[in-house]
């Protein structure tokens, strides 16, 4: 694991640029009138890893190994099974993240004789608060594909409109399945 990162230097960069009718496709999470979301509650992973993030462009492939040490039943997968898994599949040094969420459908993460991988996915309107809120309490992490550079590279961590490419950091998946 890469313990000693300089994020001072510039990391890899693995999210493609998603073309729009692929996201349009997704079926929109609707927030689920029975379920109330609390007004703040946290999701905290089993452990953190970089899944060897900061040597290849796999950050869609390492979000999704977070989103299974973040959501419930909460399993690790080690990094080496990840970094295998994105390149296995063509997606160590870039990735559009539907492709990666279709491919986690039916060929997730194989750890311990089982599989970790996802249901069908949805779009979420992240600028919209109570959309994103009911999508990350009744399903887990979400990914958004940001400017990477902007964080890197600006003190005060905010992205500017319209630069939504790059590193990702964590659309909506169904409830995971896990099969053995």
């Amino acid at each position: 694991m890469a313990d000693n990162v300089d994020v001072t230097k510039r990391l890899p960069r693995g999210a493609l640029p998603s073309p729009r009718y692929t996201l349009a496709a997704a079926m929109p999470h609707v927030p689920d009138p029975k379920i109330s979301v609390p007004p703040s509650f946290l999701m905290w992973p089993v452990q953190m890893s970089f899944w060897d993030n900061s040597t290849y462009g796999d950050c869609v492939s390492a979000e999704e190994a977070f989103a299974k040490a973040t959501a419930a039943p909460q399993a690790f997968i080690p990094e080496a099974t990840v970094v295998a898994w994105a390149s296995a599949h063509g997606y160590l040094n870039g990735a559009y993240l539907p492709d990666v969420m279709t491919t986690m459908q039916t060929d997730g993460f194989p750890f311990n004789n089982k599989t970790y991988d996802d249901g069908p996915y949805n779009s979420v309107n992240w600028a919209n608060a109570a959309i994103l809120n009911s999508a990350i309490y009744s399903h887990g992490p979400v990914k958004i594909g940001v400017g990477a550079e902007d964080f890197q590279t600006n003190a005060d961590g905010f992205v500017t409109p319209g630069t939504m490419v790059g590193r990702c950091t964590t659309t909506r998946r169904a409830k995971r399945r896990i099969t053995a």
